[in-house]
């Protein structure tokens, strides 16, 4: 019999993974559970959740916050640390700023801050697909999310600003700027800050020089030239040491002159004659004060210059109108005239100058000042700031000086001799009660009493009586040269040089309006003639004074102590640049606390951006059918095959899955 063929065994044809049927998960609880111990409520809820790293991440993150804002808050307004290590065999040292501080720990809590954002990013994507069918492509928006900007972009667009990972969008977006940000919570300047080096200022308890001024420039001639002239402020700056360029002084008294000075216009009385014919330099106004002071402005003047006017004049000799001091140094009265074509309604000035005269239609005006010795209370700072517009390179500006005048005594002073002929008196002191004004015995022991001796009082007096006793006069010499001609005082014994000098000084800075004295232009118009030039001669004098005191002996000079101000490095702190730093770690916070109450009321476990659940996810057979021969497309065309496809993760008792609804509809949400 013949044997029957035996039939071919069957080939078990191979089925990919993903097609196979999974066998359904057993509902029944592993035997390996039991006999565990009982856990507590918070640890049990500790191990369903597992949100260790994220806690992590939030804490760290938070502290590095405020480690950053205590190292802003202490050295705010303080100079910036540089922390130095030395290291054997290397010559220089390795530095440690407080940028570089700053750095770690943005650094360090940007990182940590990002801990809870990428992974709440990665649970949401199952929550997503959880809530109702979803395109399958959104599972790698999603995961995209969790791990970039532009993905964490593409996934706020998606969303249209309206899902919970929004706040994880926002959050990952604004880490870019965490960085930045720290660095700019501190920004370094270069400013004067008290160091330790030596600021002495001068002050003059009493003036002896008694020499005579004459025409040779001494010291004090000098310091009254410059305050006339008036053309910088050096000559108002006090002799002082100062090595950095920035010092600060307490405030000190000192002995000085002081101005007071009235207006007296109105007391001017003027005799005109009419001009004749088209030349306006032929006639004009004598115009003259109640005390017999004036000039003639109608004829040459005896100044040998046919058709001269003059238009200021200038004289100590005259009664007083209206301090009637029994010794000041000065009393001085002035009548000056402005033509009324060459001054503008609005106050301005010309920057040039023609000839004219005093006619009825010229405005005058007139003072009385009087310089008498008293003591000030001053205030005197050198200010040094730097330019730090191009950052931290800055560029030192000179110093730039500051004198205020605080208070003066000069109502009551007199001579210790007052009786007798002049040449007779002796020195000169000003009435000044120590223990009132100065009730600290230490600080008041440095000063002595405050006055002039004798011979130093008088030689002054007899050089600001022959400086101030002058006059102007304007007009073509020859008819055409236009250049305004000057000279002295008619008394020849006492007149000199300087005072040429000084009538000019005082016709032109008035005229033009070019005061700009610290002790003028402050209270006073620019163009306000006699008063601008005596306060600055009496500042001048002032600091002539204390000039003579500082040029002595080193070891024998007298000087108030002050405070030098060293540039520094200070860090300034600017507060609103934490709020993106804060705005990460709320964000973070945020999403955190959503993400947990979302996945716990989902019943599911915290895979977050675990690969291994994305992997073990099963699709249902109608999902698999759709996506048959995958693995022959690129990604590109897996993405358009995924966003034709539209699933749901659904969990029951087999495990969770991606299922597709019942006529639910492909394509994008």
């Amino acid at each position: 019999m013949a044997a029957t063929p035996e039939a071919p065994a069957a080939v078990k044809p191979d089925i990919p993974v993903t097609e196979q049927a999974v066998a359904p998960e057993s509902p029944e609880p592993s035997t390996q559970e039991e006999g565990k111990p009982g856990k507590t409520r918070w640890s049990a809820l500790f191990d369903d959740w597992y949100y260790a790293w994220e806690v992590f991440g939030i804490i760290v993150s938070g502290l590095a916050i405020v480690s950053i804002c205590v190292v802003v808050w202490y050295y705010d307004d303080k100079e910036a640390p540089v922390w130095v290590a030395q290291v054997p065999g290397r010559d220089k040292p390795f530095q440690f700023t407080i940028n570089s501080l700053l750095s770690i720990l943005s650094v360090f809590g940007s990182t940590c801050a990002m801990i809870p954002v990428t992974k709440g990013l990665g649970q949401l994507k199952y929550l997503w697909f959880m809530e109702k069918d979803r395109t399958l492509a959104d599972l790698e928006t999603f995961d995209s999310a969790s791990r970039g900007k532009v993905g964490s972009a593409q996934l706020m667009w998606k969303l249209r600003f309206k899902h919970l990972a929004v706040l994880g969008g926002l959050a990952s977006l604004l880490a870019l700027a965490y960085g930045p940000f720290v660095q700019n919570l501190i920004v370094i300047t270069i400013e004067y800050r008290p160091g330790n080096q030596t600021a002495l200022a001068s002050f003059t308890s009493s003036y002896h020089e008694g020499y005579e001024f004459g025409d040779n420039q001494t010291p004090m001639s000098f310091a009254i030239d410059s305050a006339l002239r008036d053309s910088s402020v050096s000559w108002t700056i006090p002799p002082n040491l100062c090595k950095t360029g920035s010092c600060e002084w307490p405030d000190y008294y000192t002995a000085g002159v002081c101005a007071r000075c009235t207006d007296i216009s109105h007391l001017v009385s003027r005799e005109c004659t009419p001009v004749a014919g088209e030349d306006d330099m032929v006639g004009g106004c004598n115009v003259f004060l109640p005390n017999g002071f004036g000039f003639n402005n109608t004829g040459s003047a005896n100044l040998g210059a046919p058709l001269s006017k003059i238009v200021m004049a200038v004289n100590t000799t005259t009664p007083p109108l209206v301090y009637n001091y029994t010794t000041p140094l000065a009393v001085i009265q002035s009548i000056m005239g402005y033509d009324p074509k060459q001054n503008a309604a609005d106050g301005s000035k010309p920057s040039t100058l023609a000839p004219f005269s005093i006619d009825e239609s010229s405005v005058l005006t007139a003072r009385e000042c009087a310089l008498v010795p008293c003591v000030q209370k001053q205030r005197f700072n050198l200010t040094r700031r730097a330019d730090t517009s191009k950052g931290q390179s800055a560029n030192i500006q000179e110093s730039v000086p500051s004198l205020s005048i605080l208070d003066d005594h000069w109502d009551t002073w007199d001579p210790l001799s007052v009786t007798g002929p002049p040449e007779n008196w002796g020195d000169v002191y000003v009435t000044f009660d120590l223990e009132k004004e100065i009730p600290n015995v230490a600080e008041s022991i440095k000063y002595g009493p405050f006055g002039f001796g004798r011979t130093a009082y008088w030689a002054l007096r007899d050089y600001l009586s022959a400086l101030l006793t002058g006059y102007v006069f304007t007009g073509p010499l020859d008819g055409t040269d236009l250049t305004v001609i000057f000279k002295s005082g008619v008394d020849t014994l006492k007149s000199t040089s300087a005072t040429d000098k000084a009538m000019m000084s005082i016709f032109l800075n008035s005229q033009h309006g070019n005061w700009t004295g610290t002790f003028c232009n402050n209270t006073l118009g620019t163009s306000n003639d006699l008063e601008c030039a005596a306060r600055n001669i009496a500042a001048g004098v002032t600091n002539g004074m204390r000039i003579s005191t500082w040029e002595t002996v080193e070891d024998e000079r007298r000087a108030i102590d002050g405070v030098t101000k060293e540039p520094m490095q200070i860090c300034h702190a600017q507060w609103q640049y934490v709020a993106a730093p804060v705005a990460v770690w709320l964000l973070g916070l945020a999403l955190f606390i959503g993400v947990v109450w979302k996945t716990r009321r989902a019943g599911i476990k915290a895979w977050r951006t675990s690969p291994l659940a994305t992997l073990l996810l099963r699709l249902d057979p109608d999902s698999r059918e759709h996506l048959r021969d995958w693995q022959n497309k690129g990604d590109g065309e897996l993405r358009d095959l995924a966003a034709g496809l539209r699933l749901r993760l659904h969990v029951d008792e087999a495990g969770p899955r991606f299922v597709k609804e019942e006529g639910g509809a492909t394509g994008r949400v």
